[in-house]
């Protein structure tokens, strides 16, 4: 009997040991859990802040270029354009021309959040930010930023930019400026090894020498 009643008091330890090491393991899954859930919470909040501050750095670029339009335009059909004052700059675009600021605030992105920032921004503005990224190249700035932008754009509006008549001609112009950019870039990257080999051709001779 004294045999029985250990062997049943063994094994309600046993259930409680379980019982408690299994509390354990859920609560430690819970926490893990939460962790990843925080982290991706603030990713997605930096995410959603950087594509905002992309947004509004086409806007206001925008803005900027339609009312520069509007002042050559009335400038033009002034009587007197020397007596026209001259257009007052916006202090918000940091003294920069208006595209240039675009591409200063779209430069701030980090780099693992410009992918999930492209994302989130509407039809509207990647097809504006397409006719900026061909000013930029065309002006070869920020080369492999604006060569990364233009393909995530394309392969996530493929279909509507194909269905757009002035995105397509914007595509036209892209294609080009991408291929002759890129072979710069790979030229450039072919010279420098060649020189890089060269200095070490002559190290290892002078070392040779000594």
């Amino acid at each position: 009997t004294a045999g029985i009643e250990m062997d049943e008091e063994d094994r309600k330890n046993s259930e409680r040991l379980d019982l408690q090491n299994g509390t354990n393991d859920d609560s430690d899954a819970h926490n893990v859990t939460t962790a990843e859930s925080g982290l991706a919470g603030r990713r997605t909040m930096e995410t959603l802040d950087s594509a905002d501050k992309i947004c509004a750095a086409v806007d206001l670029a925008k803005h900027e270029l339609e009312r520069i339009a509007a002042y050559e335009n009335e400038k033009r059909q002034s009587a007197d354009p020397s007596k026209m004052p001259p257009l007052k700059p916006n202090p918000l675009l940091l003294n920069m021309e208006p595209r240039q600021y675009a591409l200063y605030q779209v430069s701030q992105v980090r780099p693992a959040e410009l992918e999930r920032s492209i994302l989130c921004l509407p039809f509207l503005y990647c097809r504006l930010l397409l006719d900026y990224l061909k000013y930029w190249l065309e002006r070869n700035e920020k080369v492999e930023l604006c060569c990364t932008m233009t393909n995530l754009i394309v392969r996530l509006h493929f279909q509507q930019l194909g269905a757009t008549r002035e995105a397509r001609a914007t595509l036209d112009g892209l294609k080009p400026l991408l291929r002759s950019r890129a072979k710069e870039r790979l030229d450039d990257l072919g010279f420098n090894i060649a020189g890089m080999e060269m200095i070490e051709r002559s190290a290892k001779a002078k070392a040779g020498e000594t």
